[in-house]
């Protein structure tokens, strides 16, 4: 009941004054981060809805693979017979790789990660991705950009050269549960690859402060314009304003921006809240002790994908779902018929492209538990902590 009245006078208080969102709604004006305007009877409507879907909270908790990183012997390896080696290799087959996906970047990242992890473990050989096909590593821009810092050759035969050669011996993890993604072997993979942008031709990722530098708290809202957005991107952009006065908000879309673009977004935030969807593939680029919250729909769980990269770059990880019960339902067991297969797959289908109602209140529940987390962390580590990192966490009207 407590709650329940705490959403109606949220509802009111956010149709009487949303400050800058407001005004920037009623008079048409556009929103950081392109956020856009909207009507005020729609607004009056969203509004209403807002208060309707409130007594459907999503539930926020701690997420943690039982390990993120490739085992010892994920790689069947070839040494040269009597030569000193001057190439590392790492064959991408169809037995080993997400060939029919390839073209989706998320998935031709499951190809090549694993290979950069293998590349790190000689890093004074040439590195060569030996490809039975050249679709197998996919053609995006996205795509494109990692293979640029990756820094690697693609070849279908091997080179004359000596070579140490790598194949992944199994099919890469699908990340339902208890199937979770792993990326690469070693904690020092990720950050390592996020440290060549600047040797790179494609620019540079921002400094890291210096510890004497205090700052406030940055914030990032990663925001989706088709199936999974946000339904209340407006009121939770002011509910995180409200929480966090203090902060550096930036909301956006990964729509139109380069992989340096995003790359660069996502390593310059300290607390990143996304719904589940392929811009988190840039998780690799976050910075270490930075708090990520990804947002699933219900029947689409699916945390042991694009969180298992954010905790392999050393990240702290939150999951969001719906508080129904069926909302972590796993995908639908071989046994099941195929009129029940196709009824589970259109159920999930319609949810994964449907919007994402949760809830500011929500929001601002995560945000408290990714702020304590972050500050543990940089402090464990004696990292530059921002502001909000005093000796009493707090944020503004989340009791």
């Amino acid at each position: 009941m407590a709650e329940a009245m705490r959403a109606l006078l949220y509802t009111i208080g956010a149709m009487l004054s949303l400050g800058k969102l407001s005004a920037a709604v009623d008079h048409g004006a556009p929103m950081a981060g392109g956020l856009a305007p909207m009507a005020g009877s729609r607004r009056l409507l969203r509004l209403a809805a807002l208060n309707s879907s409130l007594s459907r909270e999503f539930r926020v908790e701690s997420w943690q693979p039982v390990s993120p990183w490739l085992s010892r012997d994920a790689f069947d390896v070839e040494l040269p017979p009597a030569c000193t080696a001057s190439v590392v290799a790492c064959g991408l087959r169809t037995f080993n790789t997400r060939a029919e996906k390839a073209g989706h970047f998320p998935h031709s990242a499951q190809n090549l990660l694993p290979c950069w992890s293998f590349f790190s473990a000689h890093k004074r050989l040439k590195p060569v991705l030996l490809v039975e096909s050249p679709a197998l590593v996919g053609s995006s821009s996205w795509t494109r950009g990692l293979l640029e810092l990756m820094g690697c050759e693609i070849a279908t035969s091997l080179p004359p050269a000596c070579a140490i050669v790598g194949t992944l011996r199994a099919f890469p993890p699908t990340g339902w549960p208890s199937n979770e993604m792993r990326w690469v072997s070693t904690p020092s993979d990720l950050p390592s690859l996020a440290g060549r942008f600047e040797r790179s031709s494609l620019g540079s990722l921002p400094a890291m402060p210096q510890p004497s530098g205090a700052r406030s708290i940055r914030v990032g809202l990663l925001l989706r314009t088709g199936g999974r957005r946000f339904a209340f991107e407006q009121e939770i952009v002011a509910r995180i304003r409200e929480a966090l006065p203090r902060a550096r908000l930036n909301a956006t879309t990964f729509d139109n921006l380069s992989f340096i673009e995003q790359a660069a977004w996502l390593h310059s935030h300290d607390l990143i809240l996304s719904a589940h969807g392929a811009q988190n593939m840039n998780f690799i680029f976050a910075r270490k002790c930075a708090s990520i919250l990804e947002v699933f729909p219900p029947r689409y769980y699916l945390p042991g994908f694009y969180l298992t990269a954010a905790q392999a770059a050393g990240a702290v990880t939150f999951v969001a779902f719906s508080n129904a019960e069926e909302a972590r339902t796993n995908p639908p067991a071989s046994g099941l018929s195929k009129k029940d297969e196709r009824q589970a797959y259109k159920s999930r289908r319609r949810s994964r492209h449907a919007a994402l109602e949760i809830s500011p209140e929500s929001m601002a529940r995560a945000l408290q538990l990714m702020l304590k987390a972050h500050c543990d962390c940089v402090r464990r580590g004696r990292l530059a902590a921002p502001l909000q990192c005093g000796k009493d966490i707090s944020m503004s009207a989340t009791q």
